[in-house]
């Protein structure tokens, strides 16, 4: 029995995204896979990396990392983290998160594998509810990271994305 590798998910991905294999290097001992994204909507670049972490004998873990285009003000991390908290509450791949130390806003989400091949619909399918998440959720995330709204908009923006509406409404109508 193979064991997983990323070169299985290179292809099927490369179908749907701009992929590149990335070697071990200093960062890192594992290959890394780099999907390219659609930019955001202020038109910032984005990338879906795809690494396995240190893993046992029997288990591997397969990571997807989104480092969203913009960063934490530390004066919003409380309000940040409650807001990351209701978010990943309700959404099917849990993982959007931060890093105070490196002011990184992001979405991670580790996937355990078994000792065999990778399946890679799963691969595909998991890349694909990854990137979905951020092009859904990030533009809800980003005005309390930086700085910019207040918590309860963002928790009334989440509201309305969950309930699938195009826009919320104004607070006049």
């Amino acid at each position: 029995m193979a064991d997983p590798h990323l070169r299985q998910a290179l292809a099927p991905l490369a179908e749907q995204f701009r992929v590149q294999l990335i070697p071990p290097g200093e960062d890192t001992s594992e290959p890394q896979i780099f999907a390219e994204l659609d930019p955001d909507a202020k038109g910032r670049p984005r990338r879906l990396e795809l690494v396995f972490l240190p893993h046992g004998d029997n288990l591997f873990y397969l990571q997807y990392f989104v480092l969203l285009p913009f960063s934490l003000e530390p004066a919003r991390t409380a309000d940040l983290a409650r807001l990351l908290a209701r978010i990943n509450l309700r959404v099917p791949l849990v993982g959007f998160g931060m890093s105070e130390d490196d002011g990184w806003v992001f979405f991670r989400a580790i996937a355990p594998c078994p000792r065999q091949e990778l399946d890679p619909e799963v691969v595909v399918s998991t890349a694909y509810m990854a990137y979905y998440l951020v092009e859904q959720i990030a533009d809800v995330i980003e005005p309390v990271a930086a700085g910019d709204g207040a918590l309860e908009d963002a928790f009334a923006a989440f509201d309305v994305v969950l309930a699938g509406q195009p826009e919320m409404p104004s607070s006049g109508e």
